[in-house]
């Protein structure tokens, strides 16, 4: 039976919710980290959050509301946002002795979970990077891990892209004419594309 639970973290007088769903025999704990305005609720993470609950893993879905203020510098937002998130997930570990921990990732999100791995080193997870950006890329590069992305992301520039299509296979796929959503023009195709990169995502974290 799967359930849903808040996680409520209140630091900066700011209160965040996250969304912690559960099953009783989950042995394994996905942390799912979207977009900066976006929710779990996209068609890759979505569906990935429903695979993966119903086959023994409970999953945190990350929201960034109300872990900063609006007009906090840069650096000053991260910590904010990391130390909201790193709390959040120390809290759902604390509800379950989970054998392994993996992180799902979506632009923004790439950024967070690797600034979450330096700050604090026992957060340090096997990830999927879906739609990174270009800052995105130079944090990957402290932490390795499955690098999707599109040929038309307009977060990335041309040498990026072609300088990731370089890399070794075995940790990437690159879906042709995708922009950063992973959407194309074709609505079909992009139905396909999404079932190809959540079988890929599937394959790499287990």
């Amino acid at each position: 039976m799967i359930s849903a639970s808040y996680v409520r973290i209140t630091k900066n007088d700011l209160t965040s919710n996250h969304v912690h769903y559960k099953t009783d025999d989950a042995t394994k704990l996905v942390v799912i980290f979207p977009g900066g305005d976006n929710s779990c609720d996209r068609p890759v993470l979505s569906f990935l959050g429903e695979y993966y609950l119903a086959h023994q893993t409970d999953v945190l879905c990350i929201s960034y509301a109300n872990t900063y203020l609006k007009d906090d510098p840069d650096d000053v937002l991260m910590k904010k946002i990391t130390s909201a998130l790193n709390e959040a997930i120390l809290q759902i570990k604390e509800f379950k002795d989970y054998q392994k921990m993996d992180y799902i990732c979506f632009s923004f999100g790439n950024i967070v979970s690797n600034a979450i791995k330096k700050e604090y080193p026992n957060l340090i997870a096997k990830s999927a990077y879906i739609s990174p950006t270009k800052d995105g890329l130079k944090y990957i590069s402290s932490y390795p891990g499955l690098i999707i992305s599109g040929t038309k992301d307009e977060y990335l520039d041309e040498p990026t892209i072609k300088e990731l299509q370089s890399r070794p296979q075995d940790h990437l796929m690159i879906i042709e004419d995708a922009a950063h959503s992973l959407m194309v023009d074709d609505v079909f195709e992009s139905i396909d594309i999404v079932k190809l990169v959540v079988k890929r995502v599937i394959d790499y974290l287990g």
